[in-house]
């Protein structure tokens, strides 16, 4: 809830930002060993790894739908990170996850045999985190950005008749990634960056950028 000299956040973005700093706020608050022994930045840090990776393996035999197993999930969690004095924190994957779990960011299926983020806009806005991380580091992120195809001769057998000559092609198949380059729209510290990093690759991506990402108010 926002207070009364709050203001509502201007974006999607924004908002999951202002949640995600409520949930973890919420259990730093209650105490309690995890929460002292993980602080909000240990766990930001440890679950956008998280959250990135899951979403590199989206279509792959360790991840067909939202959730993973609780093995994956350990393997792909780090296994140290730095916190807000830059000490290195070392991460005990059951504990990270129990944290999170209590925070309802994170939610235990199947008997706690799998486990996934209690909404998909928390694992886009977390996975944001990292993909602005590795743009940043100018890491090179073509499949993440490019579509399968752009120009007619690379799309699918599209047959042209005398009935569909004048139609336009189908849209080119999503990447999967769509939803959370929005959401990284909202929170990244400098927007013209990141809209020239993906309009060459992705102008219909970069269009939506600036139409759903941001608030008019921020054009």
């Amino acid at each position: 809830q926002a207070g009364a000299a709050e203001s509502i956040p201007k974006n999607r973005g924004k908002l999951f930002e202002t949640f995600v700093k409520m949930l973890m706020g919420r259990e730093q608050r209650r105490g309690g060993v995890l929460p002292r022994r993980y602080s909000p930045k240990v766990q930001e840090v440890a679950l956008q790894q998280f959250a990135f990776a899951m979403m590199d393996a989206l279509g792959t035999k360790s991840r067909s739908g939202t959730a993973v197993s609780i093995d994956w999930a350990r393997e792909h969690l780090p296994k140290a990170c730095y916190d807000e004095l830059n000490y290195s924190i070392d991460i005990d994957p059951d504990e990270l996850l129990d944290l999170a779990a209590g925070e309802t960011i994170l939610e235990f299926l199947a008997n706690r045999s799998q486990v996934r983020f209690w909404h998909q806009s928390l694992h886009e806005y977390f996975a944001a985190l990292e993909l602005q991380k590795r743009l940043n580091a100018r890491e090179d992120l073509t499949r993440i950005l490019k579509p399968p195809w752009w120009w007619e001769h690379e799309a699918p057998v599209f047959v042209r008749t005398q009935e569909n000559e004048f139609e336009p092609l189908p849209p080119p198949d999503p990447t999967g990634w769509e939803e959370t380059v929005i959401m990284l729209s909202g929170i990244h510290p400098a927007l013209g960056e990141l809209i020239h990093c993906v309009l060459p690759q992705n102008p219909i991506l970069a269009g939506r950028c600036l139409n759903e990402g941001i608030s008019d108010k921020e054009l």
